[in-house]
């Protein structure tokens, strides 16, 4: 797809009485991509029909569902401390 530019369809998923988009499809814009949802509405006062738009980054679905798991951190507490000979000898009953 071009920068600065996309395509909107019908969306054929829209339910009944709900308030599904009536237009969908994606967009690039600055070279990053993007969902496009589309309502169609009358202007209140005029009637004049308008589109209303909404747009969402389109993101990795893997990276999405499954976020990577956060770097190890002091911020939780200090990483427990190596066993010294002390502390295994009392761990097994003895000293060693």
């Amino acid at each position: 797809m071009k920068d600065n530019s996309g395509t909107m369809r019908v969306n054929k998923r829209k339910r009944p009485d709900s308030r599904d988009p009536d237009r969908s499809g994606t967009i690039k814009v600055g070279g990053v991509e993007y969902w496009a949802n589309g309502w169609l509405q009358k202007d209140r006062e005029t009637g004049e029909p308008y589109l209303s738009l909404s747009f969402q980054t389109k993101a990795p679905r893997a990276a999405a569902a499954f976020p990577a798991p956060a770097p190890a951190s002091d911020a939780e507490g200090p990483l427990p401390k190596e066993p010294t000979e002390e502390s295994q000898g009392a761990f097994f009953g003895g000293s060693r």
